[in-house]
């Protein structure tokens, strides 16, 4: 009977010891995300400087110290992005264009102006899932897309 308590006391006590460790696990800051229909500044980490585009359709996007507001928001199901000024009836959206990032009405094909927002470190990802591309920071204050890396110029502020 001794050693069947002494077994019950020492797994009572890795029990124990295991629900203390995991208590860091638990109180980890969360991660900021950014919520549909909310306005954001939209900065490249890298350069510090916001991403602008003109108001019409297919208008270039590219890095500008002009600070416009751009919102994630759906399209029906589909997710996508849009600047804060209107054309028409229509809003505008980022879209894919072979390399480039264009200004297209939100109606325009999914396949080129799905969007996902994913966070990395605090910093956000803006990501083309259609066509597996990122949206880059270009030091000549263009604003292009390409594959997934670990460049910090892939990497956008929200504010």
């Amino acid at each position: 009977m001794k050693t069947l308590s002494k077994k019950l006391l020492t797994g009572c006590m890795a029990l124990a010891m295991s629900f203390a460790m995991a208590i860091p696990t638990f109180a980890a800051e969360v991660q900021p995300r950014a919520n549909l229909y909310t306005s954001y500044k939209v900065q490249s980490a890298t350069q510090m400087i916001y991403m602008y585009a003109d108001a019409s359709v297919n208008a270039p996007a590219y890095l500008s110290s002009t600070q416009i507001t751009w919102m994630p928001g759906r399209y029906g199901s589909t997710t996508k992005f849009y600047q804060s000024r209107t054309v028409g009836n229509s809003q505008l959206v980022i879209s894919y264009n072979q390399g480039r990032v264009i200004m297209t009405n939100e109606y325009a094909d999914d396949g080129i102006t799905a969007v996902s927002l994913p966070v990395s470190g605090g910093y956000h990802r803006i990501f083309f899932p259609n066509r597996n591309a990122y949206l880059n920071a270009i030091n000549n204050a263009q604003i292009q897309t390409s594959w997934y890396s670990d460049s910090n110029a892939q990497l956008w502020i929200f504010s």
